[in-house]
């Protein structure tokens, strides 16, 4: 397979922005604050079926935790606590690629901010913001 120019120069300035961000790889450590933390989440891409409030299916797209979390609340805020959580969702702040297809089913890395379910299409207590997403084993 012939590996084009574009592709590497685009992975590696990637590979430097992902990890130059002064984030924390939680996974089983301490709890995560709401979205005044960046983190980065491993665990497989899945997609599952679901309903919204009217009974209607949705697919959202799921982070399988390679290792359960816990969330605490922002300071001065009293909910968001939430324990084991092993699954949460995938949110796309821009409309995603054809490519994201290449990611199901696959053992990724997510960069993001975690936010708390707040309408019938969240299927998760839990769900990250994506700001990149790194198939782990491209590494």
């Amino acid at each position: 397979m012939k590996i084009m120019p574009a592709y590497i120069i685009s992975t590696l300035i990637f590979s430097l922005v992902f990890l130059s961000v002064d984030t924390t790889l939680y996974a089983g450590r301490d709890c995560i604050a709401f979205e005044s933390q960046t983190v980065i989440l491993s665990g497989y891409f899945v997609v599952k079926d679901a309903a919204d409030a009217n009974g209607r299916l949705e697919r959202p797209y799921i982070l399988r935790l390679d290792k359960p979390i816990c969330t605490k609340p922002e300071p001065g805020e009293t909910w968001g606590t939430f324990s084991n959580e092993g699954e949460i969702q995938i949110v796309m702040l821009f409309s995603p690629p054809p490519s994201v297809r290449l990611f199901y089913g696959q053992h990724i890395a997510i960069k993001g901010t975690l936010m708390h379910a707040i309408t019938a299409h969240h299927h998760t207590n839990v769900l990250i913001q994506v700001r990149d997403i790194e198939d782990i084993k491209l590494k």
